[in-house]
């Protein structure tokens, strides 16, 4: 295999398919290879960011940008679809995001805390409708109850989350076709129901039932404050 020696920091002899190509170049190839094509971009970008950061929105609202992005992405919108469906499934991933949204919040909201809610709020107005959505709040939130709340220290998911999103989204479809009227009269809403108040969330002793029906179910109690729990 053909070499070439690295006219970058490193110096080393490398194959050729290590460089990066270059059209000017008598042989096609950089004259550095990537690895310190990469340092230097890095190390460029890191005393310039401001400057390249400016270029780049000028580019995007002003120079076309936003057209070319945009025409890109519903041309290869089917494409994306799969990949990300692929994607959000692998479990590493889903922990590492998780991970860096957690790190990420902890020092974002403190300081913007009405935005988030108030982002939150227009998101819930916006897919108040949604099957796929308010199945992932229903997930959300019983995980949440049944690590933090102390009436369901004994209650277990048992279900994974694409089992009870794949199951939760034609329930709730079958739901807004027989309530229309949901989005005006809160007590109407879907709330998700453990039949026969079993010790588990898992599929076949689950259903999605109406706020009034389940309140008659589980009548609210109090505690020694007053307060619903």
């Amino acid at each position: 295999m053909e070499k070439k020696k690295c006219s970058g920091p490193c110096g080393l002899i490398k194959n050729l398919d290590e460089f990066g190509k270059n059209k000017k170049s008598p042989d096609g190839l950089n004259y550095i290879c990537k690895e310190c094509a990469s340092a230097y971009r890095k190390q460029h970008h890191a005393k310039n960011k401001e400057r390249d950061n400016a270029q780049q929105r000028d580019y995007y609202h002003n120079g076309g940008g936003k057209e070319v992005s945009a025409a890109y992405r519903q041309s290869h919108k089917e494409q994306k679809s799969e990949y990300m469906k692929k994607r959000n499934k692998d479990p590493a991933i889903k922990k590492a995001r998780a991970e860096y949204m957690k790190e990420y919040m902890k020092e974002y909201y403190p300081d913007n805390r009405e935005k988030c809610l108030e982002k939150g709020r227009e998101r819930h107005r916006n897919n108040i409708n949604n099957p796929n959505y308010i199945a992932s709040q229903m997930w959300k939130h019983l995980n949440e109850r049944c690590q933090k709340h102390p009436n369901y220290v004994d209650v277990d998911v048992v279900v994974e989350r694409d089992e009870f999103i794949e199951w939760a989204v034609p329930e709730l479809e079958e739901f807004f076709k027989l309530h229309p009227n949901e989005d005006l009269n809160p007590n109407e809403r879907p709330e998700l129901h453990r039949v026969n108040n079993c010790p588990y969330y898992k599929l076949g002793e689950m259903q999605i039932i109406t706020k009034a029906a389940h309140r008659e179910l589980h009548p609210k109690r109090r505690n020694e404050k007053g307060q619903f729990i």
